[in-house]
């Protein structure tokens, strides 16, 4: 007999959806520890947005800087893109000057062509539209603000940054670090209140809304704007920080509440890069495996324990350092040369921006020395600490000869008496010339790969240096963009040699950049591999009910089978059955006949006996008579 159908269904296939790569989460069996630090340097990196106006926080974020045709108010018409390029630096012509939003970037045209190898650049600006890991980040955050996530909180993000342990990453030689003062919770605490007054507005709203009423005096009537030389009027203009100076009648407490945002900003970015690519010092002396260590040893070691998801957001933030670096110099450099092309801040080619910069650092300075000289007649203690906090804050050094324009316009209180290296800190226009090759490895930033700004005789240039681009000479090779244009992927992620060099084992930039490029990578691969898990299950569901299909439907047949036979049997059974009940009926109707048979046998018989003895009786009788 057939036993029942035990046989388990198949279990039904698990469509997995691929992990979301549009936001930073704690995966699955992320360390706690390493996702946290992750997410603090994410959170400092997210300041730099604050320093730049909305059409270029547009571009890094989605790639499109939006519509920028109308007029804006407190700002004016934005460039012709057509427009924005060098050659029309400063101009006052046209009606340019009331144009804005002319910054430079390292964007090197749509094509190029490296030792006969065609490069498409994109046209944009390195780094536009790579914000894809970012959807829960607050890319347009107000001045005031310190924590980007809109779905998780970080630690302790609004407390300052250890003022020594700052020092011990971007101070470049141990006498520098007694020159980063402390920055205390409180006092960044009433910054952040007081920054908060202003609404939702970032630092460049902040500094330059109200250009739209400046007005300029071209001196030499040379059609171009140039602070050393031209005038501007800016009576007319409704800046936020006009008479924000003051606060509870103490002079420029509130300017120094308006520093304080700033240069808490610029330490958390700063320190965030140091962690993450790398000391700025191993750059200014050249030292490419020392970045490559580093760089390697927060990933494998210090968030080694991450998922590699979580690290995508950190490529944008490298390649926005070299607009970040217009930024800082704009926004804190010393006038009138405030470090840019033709006496430009921070390279910003608008006439109408640099103005207003200018206005807004000199308005800082003067009324932050005015509380400096308020702390001093009350005999505090804190006037040295809030004055070198200023002259951290406006990248202040000794590369200045002492007959240098400041120094005779504000006395000692200038270059000469400070000098405080840090990133980005050359900031005289004409650095790039000025300035010795010493002083140059104090100031360099992670947008440069090294402290060599000119390789006009390429072979003076580091080995490890892109030869693609160090054939072009001047300070461009120098860029870390430079690094990886004209390069394959292959050989930036260090699968494959070039010209028999293994540029991503020796160059920084390019190993950083490998690394990026292996992070999505990882994302791709996740969602292939999720795509192809999906796949095979799908197939074992389909071959398991196929053969659990066969299986059943053999059960069923045997069960029909067997089921037949047992019918045969039942027949044949009841045949035999039938047949027996026939016989014995037969039989007893044999009997049934035999005994009336026998039985009419008896009567005849018995009546035969009875005729006898009548007889007998009868004869009896009459012989009596």
């Amino acid at each position: 007999m057939t036993a029942g159908f035990f046989q388990s269904k198949p279990r039904p296939a698990i469509f997995k959806l691929p992990e979301d790569t549009s936001k930073i989460f704690k995966h699955h069996g992320e360390n706690q520890q390493d996702f946290d630090t992750v997410v603090k340097f994410i959170n400092y990196f997210q300041e730099m947005f604050k320093f730049f106006p909305e059409w270029k926080q547009k571009g890094f974020w989605s790639g499109d800087e939006g519509d920028l045709t109308k007029n804006s108010p407190g700002f004016g018409q934005y460039s012709d893109p057509k427009q924005k390029r060098l050659e029309n630096s400063g101009k006052l012509g046209s009606g340019y000057q009331e144009r804005y939003g002319d910054w430079h970037d390292i964007s090197l045209g749509e094509k190029a062509l490296f030792d006969g190898i065609k490069v498409d650049l994109g046209g944009k600006p390195w780094g536009y539209g790579e914000s894809e890991a970012g959807g829960n980040i607050n890319w347009d955050a107000s001045a005031y603000e310190y924590d980007f996530f809109t779905d998780l909180t970080v630690k302790n993000s609004e407390n300052p940054i250890d003022a020594s342990d700052y020092a011990n990453y971007i101070a470049v030689k141990d006498s520098d670090k007694g020159k980063f003062q402390k920055i205390g919770a409180s006092e960044l605490k009433s910054a952040r209140s007081f920054m908060a007054q202003f609404g939702k507005v970032n630092y460049y709203d902040f500094m330059v809304k109200g250009i739209d009423k400046l007005k300029f005096t071209d001196k030499n009537n040379n059609g171009t704007f140039e602070l050393g030389t031209d005038v501007y009027d800016a009576s007319a203009c409704n800046f936020m920080w006009n008479s924000k100076q003051d606060v509870d009648n103490v002079p420029g407490k509130g300017a120094f509440l308006i520093m304080l945002n700033l240069l808490e900003s610029r330490r958390r970015i700063y320190y965030a890069a140091s962690n993450v690519f790398g000391k700025n010092k191993n750059i200014a002396e050249s030292k490419s495996g020392e970045m490559i260590k580093e760089i390697d040893n927060f990933f494998d070691s210090k968030v080694g324990n991450a998922d590699p998801h979580n690290f995508r957001m950190f490529g944008i933030y490298f390649k926005m350092m070299h607009s970040f670096r217009s930024a800082i110099q704009a926004t804190a450099g010393e006038y009138p040369y405030i470090g840019g092309d033709q006496q430009g801040p921070g390279y910003v080619y608008s006439a109408r921006d640099r103005a207003g910069f200018d206005a807004f650092t000199k308005w800082l300075d003067t009324n932050v020395k005015r509380y400096v000289a308020h702390l001093k007649t009350t005999g505090s203690a804190d006037a040295g600490r809030v004055d070198t906090l200023l002259a951290e804050y406006r990248l202040r050094n000794k590369a200045y000869d002492d007959n240098d324009q400041y120094v005779k316009d504000n006395g000692t209180i200038g270059a000469g008496a400070y000098d405080i290296p840090q990133p980005f800190g050359m900031n005289r226009s004409d650095y790039w010339w000025k300035y010795s090759k010493e002083d140059h490895k104090k100031y360099v930033g992670w947008d440069s790969f090294s402290p060599e700004f000119d390789y006009k005789d390429p072979s003076k240039a580091p080995g490890s240096i892109n030869p693609l681009w160090q054939k072009i000479g001047g300070a461009h090779p120098n860029y870390a963009i430079g690094q990886i244009l004209g390069l394959g992927d292959q050989h930036i992620k260090g699968h494959d040699l070039y010209n028999n060099q293994d540029l991503n084992g020796t160059n920084w930039v390019v190993h950083l950049v490998g690394r990026f490029m292996k992070f999505k990578d990882h994302d791709t691969q996740q969602g292939v591999n999720c795509l192809s898990i999906n796949a095979l299950d799908s197939a074992r569901f389909q071959s398991e009910s196929a053969q659990y299909s066969r299986k059943k439907e053999k059960y069923e047949d045997d069960k029909i089978e067997e089921k037949s036979d047992e019918a045969a049997e039942d027949a044949r059974i009841l045949g035999n059955q039938r047949a027996d009940a026939q016989k014995s009926q037969q039989k007893a109707q044999q009997q049934r006949q035999q005994i009336a048979s026998d039985a009419e046998k008896a009567a005849a018989k018995r009546k035969l006996m009875m005729q006898l003895f009548s007889q007998m009786f009868e004869n009896s009788n009459k012989n009596k008579k």
